[in-house]
């Protein structure tokens, strides 16, 4: 995964605006920038990719950073001798954000919402998540589906991933 090109986007768009985030920009606004500049650059065209939960670790870490930073202290609560820190949970809920993964699994299902309202423009897509193709039978590869409809276990990986989005639903 190209998840350094991502982190590179995501620091330049955190940088060109290194004024704003610590200066005394009511919340919503820093959190709209927020959204649109650093985690739009940080998740743009991920829902397309299967990502690994080292690769939104990885990512949750750096937008992380930036919320603490955005935060001006208040991640951190000192009670005397004791230190308290926010958690990771803890700071992306105090800036109304939902956690990196929930937010791409609304995008990849968006997505999948686009292509079920016109199929006949995906086909291929389609195909080779649910479907069988020709040198795929030749070979002997099962196709993603068993004929009840369920994923079959060692099936392609996204055709997984969609059903686990959709099951999440529930």
């Amino acid at each position: 995964m190209e998840s350094y090109h991502l982190i590179a986007a995501t620091r330049k768009a955190w940088f060109q605006l290194r004024g704003a985030w610590t200066s005394s920009l009511p919340f919503r606004a820093k959190r709209l920038l927020f959204i649109t500049r650093v985690l739009g650059a940080g998740c743009s065209g991920l829902e397309t990719y299967l990502l690994t939960n080292t690769d939104i670790k990885r990512l949750m870490v750096v937008f992380t950073r930036y919320l603490r930073t955005m935060a001006l202290g208040k991640g951190v609560d000192y009670e005397g001798q004791h230190i308290k820190i926010m958690s990771i949970l803890e700071i992306w809920r105090h800036w109304q954000l939902a956690p990196l993964s929930i937010e791409l699994r609304v995008r990849r299902l968006r997505w999948l919402q686009a292509l079920v309202e016109e199929p006949h423009l995906h086909g291929q897509l389609v195909t080779t998540l649910f479907g069988t193709i020709r040198f795929e039978e030749m070979l002997g590869i099962p196709p993603s589906l068993e004929p009840s409809g369920e994923v079959r276990q060692g099936a392609h990986p996204w055709a997984s991933q969609v059903i686990s989005d959709i099951h999440s639903l529930s």
